[in-house]
């Protein structure tokens, strides 16, 4: 699943992200990477000092998007996102 807020597309249409970009010298490892599709891998600002989008960054394990220019990072709360395996299992965590 896209991990841009509010996107429902589904990782079958998505491609490998990296969080710290690989021209910044992001590695190709699974913890640097996320899942975005290609609408919002194009928009994703690779650097965070130059603000134009937001930008997705990984917080306490979830896939964050943070907004441009200011306000929280957003969790994508699209329905299909919501039984995402991760958040699954934060959630059976704290029963």
């Amino acid at each position: 699943m896209c991990v841009a807020d509010g996107c429902g597309v589904g990782a079958d249409f998505c491609q490998p992200h990296h969080v710290k970009a690989y021209k910044n010298g992001g590695k190709t490892v699974t913890s640097n990477l996320a899942m975005l599709c290609a609408y919002d891998n194009g928009r994703n600002d690779d650097d965070p000092e130059k603000p134009m989008h937001g930008r997705e960054e990984k917080i306490d394990g979830l896939e964050m998007w943070v907004p441009a220019f200011g306000g929280d990072p957003k969790l994508n709360m699209h329905p299909t996102a919501l039984g995402g395996a991760i958040r699954l299992a934060k959630k059976m965590a704290e029963l």
